[in-house]
């Protein structure tokens, strides 16, 4: 199966589908915030959210982003302080997970057994299902949670939106039997949810996280980094992010193969 991550893809989401000013400056502070986190951590873990009260201090960006995206709605102020205390517990939780598994991408899992891969999956699973949970709708939707705690992880977690996910890419993947065949037999892609009408949108969220993993590490990483130069050059020439930020190939900002697997999938469509 031929890989979807390509510049031509790249570029035809960028022509035809992204609004770059909003896509960047939501991500922009995320990326500040933990960097400076990461300098005041005790250790040299991936992930620094757990310092710095870098949690905290997202959760008014979290709070506005959800709002104007409407991705949270029918979650009233007075459901604030819940939504909030919940987003806090699922980023710490998957911290955590990621720190002991040295999980930066969706290629760190391809590297795993079988039994540690799956529980990596799941958690992920489980966090954008709890988060998403809190906002009542007839079934669950991974809307608000994959947004929530992409934002946060961005090189791992894949955005799941109803209007190009669900509408677009889940067809562009099923279109091909031996898209879900080949995820299967290579492990991607395990049991899924019963055929329940509420878990419909968690089923497709797993096709599409094990498809967009299964993308990434079959990309080569030249192809990855000459697409994450290619946001960097963005970044550098909007001066959203500090240069020294930019310059550090171990940064945060550099972790981005989520979303390079979202954007190129979406640019196939």
């Amino acid at each position: 199966m031929s890989t979807f991550i390509t510049y031509k893809n790249f570029k035809g989401w960028i022509k035809n589908k992204w609004d770059s000013s909003g896509h960047a400056q939501a991500l922009a502070p995320f990326f500040t915030i933990h960097e400076t986190a990461s300098k005041n951590q005790e250790d040299s873990s991936l992930w620094a959210w757990a310092y710095d009260r870098a949690i905290d201090k997202c959760s008014v960006i979290v709070w506005h982003l959800t709002g104007e995206w409407s991705a949270r709605r029918n979650i009233t102020i007075t459901n604030r302080k819940k939504f909030e205390q919940i987003v806090a517990d699922e980023v710490t939780h998957l911290t955590d997970v990621f720190n002991k598994y040295n999980v930066k991408s969706p290629r760190d899992l391809g590297s795993m057994s079988q039994k540690q891969y799956k529980k990596v999956f799941l958690t992920i699973e489980e966090s954008v299902k709890n988060i998403s949970k809190v906002r009542h709708t007839m079934r669950i939707e991974p809307v608000l949670g994959s947004k929530v705690l992409h934002h946060f992880f961005p090189s791992i977690i894949p955005v799941y939106d109803t209007a190009m996910v669900s509408k677009e890419v889940i067809p562009l993947i099923r279109k091909k039997s031996q898209n879900q065949e080949k995820l299967k037999s290579e492990g991607w892609l395990f049991k899924e949810y019963s055929e329940k009408p509420k878990m419909k949108k968690m089923m497709e969220y797993r096709l599409y996280l094990a498809f967009a993993a299964q993308q990434i590490y079959d990309t080569k990483r030249k192809i990855l980094n000459k697409l994450s130069q290619r946001i960097a050059n963005w970044y550098m020439f909007h001066g959203l992010v500090p240069g020294s930020l930019i310059s550090k190939k171990r940064s945060f900002f550099w972790r981005l193969d989520a979303k390079l697997a979202e954007y190129c999938l979406i640019g196939a469509t």
